[in-house]
């Protein structure tokens, strides 16, 4: 939760540290959901992290790598939750890089994967 309250503060780099000591830990235990859980965790901070060399926007590429590897491995586990979660933060890095039709297709898998596990806050977000 570190990583959450530094991101929270806007200390994007130091929530990036946390996440990666998450990530590094359970690469060492073999614990493929922390990996997902972290993965997931990097690739939304990385859609709001600006490296301090950059002057650019933040790389959403690199946002994107890191939700894909965290729903590839969420639906390995079977997690639907944090896929169709992953499904939306990709979407909004498409939608930052003004890759829309690719956003829409993902916003409708989303609301998909929500209305067939009946989670009405994925649903409700879907939506929004």
């Amino acid at each position: 939760e570190l990583g959450r309250v530094y991101r929270a503060t806007g200390d994007f780099s130091k929530a990036l540290e946390f996440q990666q000591s998450l990530y590094d830990h359970a690469l060492t235990r073999g614990d493929i959901a922390g990996l997902a859980t972290a993965c997931s965790l990097i690739g939304f901070t990385r859609q709001y992290y600006v490296d301090k060399d950059s002057s650019g926007p933040p790389d959403l590429a690199k946002a994107v790598q890191f939700l894909a590897a965290g729903m590839q491995l969420s639906h390995k586990l079977g997690s639907t939750e944090n896929v169709g979660w992953c499904l939306n933060n990709i979407a909004k890095a498409y939608i930052k890089s003004k890759r829309y039709e690719e956003a829409l297709s993902l916003c409708e898998q989303r609301l998909k994967i929500a209305k067939e596990t009946q989670n009405k806050v994925g649903e409700g977000t879907a939506y929004g």
